[in-house]
């Protein structure tokens, strides 16, 4: 997991607030066809997630799957990772 600070400016550059934000990366080596199987399944959840507190990227790579998630505390993260890696662990079982 990293964690970065992010700072939010005004339009003439002043800093209006600074917050930790904490990211986390998987990496997962995957045939191409389970790769697009989990990104079709997943996409339509993480394109309609509406928590403010968190992000999520999924996208193919040569060789696999980048699943990207930031948030602004550690307990969102630790609930969108556990929501996003139960997802793609099944999708996976499936692809199987």
């Amino acid at each position: 997991m990293i964690f970065r600070t992010v700072c939010v400016c005004d339009s003439e550059g002043r800093s209006i607030q600074q917050f930790k934000m904490n990211e986390f990366v998987l990496r997962l080596r995957v045939t191409q066809e389970a790769a697009n199987a989990c990104l079709r399944s997943i996409l339509p959840e993480i394109e309609s997630d509406i928590h403010g507190r968190s992000t999520c990227e999924l996208k193919i790579v040569e060789g696999g799957l980048v699943l990207r998630i930031t948030a602004t505390d550690l307990h969102a993260m630790r609930a969108a990772v556990n929501t996003y890696v139960r997802a793609l662990d099944m999708c996976l079982k499936l692809a199987k």
